[in-house]
């Protein structure tokens, strides 16, 4: 089954002969974004290995008629790809509530703001992760507050502002602050993903762990972020 929109899906034409052998004639790639939603009923040309179109004997461009049928895979995280998770004038208001519940938390949490946009699929896949996976929801419960910012709503630019613009680090963006609303840091979140040489756009579950991990209360930042983490006396 196609459970993610960037997936590609390869339909390869072969050419049987009457000892058996199978002869690859060309084939066709498949974009799932492209069609997400419709039904695909058309032709298409044929490419090689080299993806150059092929000539058929006659000179005309060798074509594919393919009739392909879109069925929605009840799926919760590629659900949540067609959800608005930046819900309109998430900003401020949001980012002092979740102060308010960091600093009354026992133990002690920080505060993990997600700055993104609507559009960005990576920022829905990476919210996926961080509110229903199992352990990385898990981790992130224990040791944040996690609260949206909507990064296109011109109401939250001046809250932008004060922490930098890191929207220009693209999207998502983490910005993490002590349970008193102090800043801590900046990071970007194209390391979290699986392959960031190739901007796969989907978060690694392993990394957005260690991430979590690294930057909790109690955790190696403590050493030179102790602006939270005073002792109880």
């Amino acid at each position: 089954p196609v459970r993610r929109l960037a997936q590609v899906v390869t339909v390869k034409v072969y050419d049987h002969d009457d000892l058996g052998t199978d002869d690859l004639i060309g084939s066709y790639q498949i974009k799932v974004a492209d069609f997400q939603g419709n039904d695909l009923d058309d032709w298409f040309e044929l490419k090689d290995e080299k993806d150059e179109v092929i000539i058929g004997e006659d000179g005309t461009n060798s074509r594919v008629h393919l009739n392909l049928k879109y069925t929605p895979h009840v799926d919760r995280e590629l659900g949540m790809l067609h959800e608005s998770i930046y819900s309109l004038g998430v900003g401020e208001d949001n980012v002092r509530d979740a102060i308010k519940r960091a600093a009354g938390s026992v133990p002690r949490k920080r505060v993990l703001l997600q700055i993104g946009a609507d559009w960005c699929e990576t920022c829905k896949r990476m919210y996926f992760l961080l509110s229903e996976d199992l352990q990385v929801a898990g981790a992130c419960n224990t040791y944040f507050e996690l609260c949206l910012v909507d990064a296109d709503h011109e109401d939250n630019f001046p809250l932008l502002a004060k922490m930098g613009d890191p929207q220009w680090l693209g999207f998502p963006v983490f910005v993490i602050l002590t349970g008193k609303g102090e800043y801590i840091t900046t990071v970007g979140t194209g390391t979290l993903e699986k392959d960031p040489i190739v901007t796969s756009e989907e978060p690694d579950k392993h990394k957005v762990l260690r991430f979590l991990t690294h930057w909790r209360p109690g955790g190696p930042t403590d050493a030179t972020r102790n602006t939270d983490d005073e002792k109880e006396k």
